[in-house]
């Protein structure tokens, strides 16, 4: 290869983007030596390494990640397949992934909402993937479907915020049953009688787990069973089921719900719907810590989860999963955090003093 000399040109050629081949010829290394400059954990010298970065500042350069991908099989790319954006919390939990993977010099491909499995997989295929994580509740079936597709095809899944029982993938999750428990603590500890719990499609794991736990602590107490009202995870959802729940001649004075989105559905039906006073004649908690439960015409009681910690532990998982580590099928469960508000008595009787 001919050396680059004082007077080598500095440019790509005039309405060209620069190629690693001009980069070499500039820098007078080869072709593989510029590529080794810009993967991550390849050998090549430090002096070497200076010499091919400065060559790419002069000229402009950027490495293309889709076509080292393509030559290596390794994209450095991880797809989140997250339908339910419209989840509140879900923008911050994007934000974070992005900003984790990115640290470790890894990019985010956001699947669109496709229409069957095989449409998932040929678009992670095509672009190459390292691999998923799944954090859809619904559609349940296309979710397993799609995991299924990817375990099969060797690309690392991860599932978030929830877990399949009958698939043997790995997940992070709330301790959901725990913060089940935590909320029947707290609204038998205030004196309430008539319990009731409003959830999501009742096959997702969240809804399965919130509520164990919510009974199960009510049991324990020698309280009757809660009332329950399903629908979708949406304000609509929980301000149907509020409506029904307050119009029964047994109404309760205590209500879980399943999600925060959920609880201030139910909020509006008791106070707009039913004229109640919250939380004099109703306590309402909610679960998942969404921005809006803050809200001053919300000010929500809710078991907040720990997202950053999650999301930590989801790119740990996926990251060891990629580089050829066992990833344990046995969910990995992080507490969630309550988060006392105005809409739920505490125990004791009295209302809390503030938000908190």
């Amino acid at each position: 290869m001919a050396k680059a000399g004082p007077g080598a040109k500095a440019n790509a050629p005039r309405g060209k983007r620069a190629t690693s081949y001009d980069v070499a010829r500039l820098a007078a290394v080869s072709q593989s030596a510029v590529s080794r400059a810009f993967t991550p954990d390849a050998y090549i010298s430090p002096s070497m390494r200076k010499k091919v970065l400065a060559a790419a500042r002069q000229l402009g350069y950027q490495p293309n990640a889709i076509a080292r991908g393509l030559t290596t099989s390794r994209s450095r790319v991880v797809a989140l397949f997250m339908p339910n954006i419209g989840n509140p919390i879900y923008p911050f939990v994007l934000q974070t992934f992005s900003h984790r993977l990115r640290s470790h010099g890894r990019q985010i491909l956001l699947l669109p909402l496709v229409e069957n499995a095989n449409e998932a997989l040929a678009c992670m295929l095509q672009y190459q993937i390292d691999g998923l994580v799944i954090t859809a509740a619904s559609p349940l079936a296309l979710s397993k479907a799609i995991a299924r597709k990817c375990l099969a095809a060797g690309i690392p899944v991860v599932l978030f915020n929830r877990y399949f029982a009958d698939l043997k993938v790995a997940s992070v999750n709330c301790d959901n049953a725990r913060g089940g428990a935590l909320a029947a603590e707290i609204l038998h500890g205030a004196g309430h009688q008539r319990f009731a719990f409003i959830g999501g499609p009742e096959e997702t794991s969240t809804h399965i787990d919130r509520y164990r736990g919510f009974a199960d602590r009510l049991r324990a107490f020698g309280a009757a069973a809660p009332l329950i009202e399903t629908g979708p995870y949406t304000y609509d959802g929980g301000h149907g089921a509020g409506m029904r729940l307050f119009a029964r001649r047994d109404r309760p004075d205590a209500i879980f719900c399943a999600n925060d989105v959920l609880a201030i559905g139910a909020l509006d039906a008791a106070r707009v719907g039913h004229g109640l006073q919250v939380p004099r004649d109703v306590s309402i908690i909610g679960f998942d810590g969404a921005p809006m439960a803050a809200w001053a015409g919300n000010d929500l009681t809710t078991i907040a989860l720990r997202l950053v910690a999650m999301v930590e532990s989801t790119v740990e998982v996926l990251l060891r999963a990629i580089d050829g580590q066992r990833a344990g099928s046995e969910p990995i469960r992080i507490p969630g955090d309550l988060v006392i508000r105005k809409s739920a008595r505490m125990p004791g009787g009295s209302l809390p003093a503030a938000s908190t």
